[in-house]
């Protein structure tokens, strides 16, 4: 009985303190009182968020929305499904998810944030926004605990580092870069319930740094968070086969990782986007919606301006741009990729290989029509498979059709490696059924060959055509840069993906060999398995 009465004095005590806070204004946590919506949370104590450059109020977007809703529906002991966001630069992203983490410290639903980038100096940039944040005097005022910094035994700050703060409200939030990641990562005792990852991809990222990146995410990072950990990505499309195109589904590699999660995007900029070049040089947009007041039209010109053009598609509207010194520039994936289509069985077929283990080797398939015009129809790409499992893989996509040759990268018959003699590629492809023939390694006359098929005009269609199920072929062919000291060549000393390009220079200089009029010139050979 005494317990019971006790029990009820205590829920007395409690909603009489709420009531008295109410009506002084003060929160539960010995603050100001704030309104209880992400919105008015955000005007009350975060004003320029929502504000532009005049202090007028600006409407939150729809992706805002879903992202303060999902922040804001967070509670302890619940693991929410992973957020993405594939928003614009200048749309907020990392604005948004700084400010998410002193959300969930205002709302006590996360008590330890891991934020990862893609080197630990940007990172603790991230970091120190965040301190920034909770250092401001609207905060203080609401929440005095949450402002300030975490103090020792004697009086000494606890973890207020460029890369670690630790406030007295228990909330602490950890600066990570996947630099430093990919070299071991330790977290003490601690359990992140919230990583954030924002500014993971670099426009340069090689395949094997994405890789890496992708092992440290995966096996390092996620693995170490708290049974109801949450996370949260942001970023905008800067990599077409980085980590955020591949939690997008635009990558030809889909992530297999954060599976359950919800994808806002990618939202680009302006909708209906279209510019004109003036006499003067100048980029002017003549169409295009903003998907976010913040970011209106006169804003994107600014940054077209400020930018320039190709920065701001890359950057604001996820477009797969050019690079400069593109080898390529006939491409137009309008007018060389087509539908896949059952191919007669009359037609001639031929297949080449580019050779690699820890780099992609790349097959393609070819034919050719009675008109001359030649398909690449199908395509196998990837890394880390050996000789013998290329040719297994090459034989199985070839079963029942019929070839007149396959050609093979003329490295692929070196015997001798450091000084001592091994079996050729070229025989493990022959012993598991897929004879080979040496393609010509001429590079200026293969390229050259290469132009004169993607080029085209009204009068005169293009003669290359490229089934739309060949993703990694129409992915980097348009991504090949000149070599700056040969003009005619590749440039094969940068790290770039050629592996496809150099397959389609051996499939279509062994075209030759085919006579457009009278069809092959030899008997075929009948794929084997």
């Amino acid at each position: 009985m005494a317990t019971a009465n006790i029990t009820r004095a205590e829920v007395e005590r409690e909603l009489l303190r709420e009531l008295v806070a109410e009506a002084l204004g003060v929160s539960d946590s010995g603050g100001r009182r704030v309104p209880d919506d992400y919105e008015g949370w955000l005007r009350a104590l975060f004003p320029s968020y929502v504000s532009d450059l005049h202090g007028r109020p600006i409407a939150l977007a729809r992706h805002h929305h879903d992202f303060w809703a999902w922040v804001w529906a967070l509670e302890r002991g619940t693991r929410p499904r992973p957020f993405v966001g594939v928003w614009a630069r200048g749309a907020g992203k990392s604005t948004s998810a700084e400010l998410a983490c002193v959300a969930v410290g205002y709302q006590r639903s996360r008590r330890y944030i891991l934020y990862v980038s893609s080197t630990q100096q940007q990172a603790d940039d991230h970091v120190q926004n965040v301190a920034s944040l909770l250092e401001s005097a609207s905060l203080a005022a609401a929440y005095p605990q949450l402002a300030e910094r975490s103090l020792g035994k004697y009086g000494s700050s606890r973890g207020w580092r460029r890369n670690r703060l630790r406030t007295a409200a228990g909330l602490i939030v950890d600066a990570l870069g996947l630099d430093t990641a990919a070299r071991g990562v330790k977290l003490d005792e601690f359990r992140p319930d919230l990583t954030i990852l924002d500014d993971v991809d670099d426009a340069v990222d090689s395949p094997e740094t994405t890789r890496k990146k992708i092992v440290a995410i995966t096996q390092k990072l996620l693995p170490a968070g708290s049974s109801d950990a949450a996370t949260l990505a942001v970023q905008n499309i800067v990599h077409h086969e980085g980590v955020f195109a591949r939690l997008a589904g635009l990558a030809s590699e889909p992530a297999d990782f954060l599976a359950d999660r919800i994808v806002s995007g990618p939202h680009p900029a302006l909708i209906g986007f279209e510019v004109q070049k003036q006499p003067d040089g100048k980029w002017l947009i003549i169409r295009g919606v903003p998907t976010w007041d913040g970011q209106d039209v006169a804003t994107c010109q600014r940054q077209v301006n400020d930018w320039g053009i190709r920065a701001f598609r890359a950057e604001a509207q996820h477009d797969r741009t050019p690079p400069e010194g593109q080898a390529f520039p006939e491409w137009d994936s309008s007018i060389h990729v087509c539908a896949p289509f059952k191919i007669p069985e009359a037609w001639p077929r031929w297949r080449a290989v580019d050779y690699g283990y820890a780099v992609p080797y790349c097959c393609l398939w070819g034919t050719r029509s009675p008109s001359g015009r030649i398909y690449i129809y199908r395509e196998t790409y990837g890394a880390g498979k050996t000789a013998g499992e290329q040719a297994l893989e090459v034989r199985m996509l070839s079963a029942g059709e019929r070839y007149f040759g396959t050609f093979g990268d003329p490295a692929m018959w070196a015997e001798n490696r450091e000084g001592q003699k091994f079996q050729s590629v070229a025989d493990k492809y022959r012993e598991m059924g897929v004879e080979l023939t040496k393609a010509s390694n001429n590079r200026l006359s293969g390229w050259g060959r290469l132009h004169e098929l993607l080029s085209w005009s009204e009068e005169a269609p293009a003669i290359i055509q490229v089934f739309s199920t060949c993703p990694n072929f129409i992915r980097t062919l348009p991504l090949l840069k000149r070599d700056p000291n040969k003009p005619d060549d590749v440039d094969s000393h940068v790290d770039q993906e050629d592996h496809a390009g150099d397959a389609s220079r051996y499939l279509i200089q062994a075209a030759s060999w085919l006579d457009a009029r009278r069809g092959p010139t030899q008997q075929p050979l009948v794929a084997r398995g």
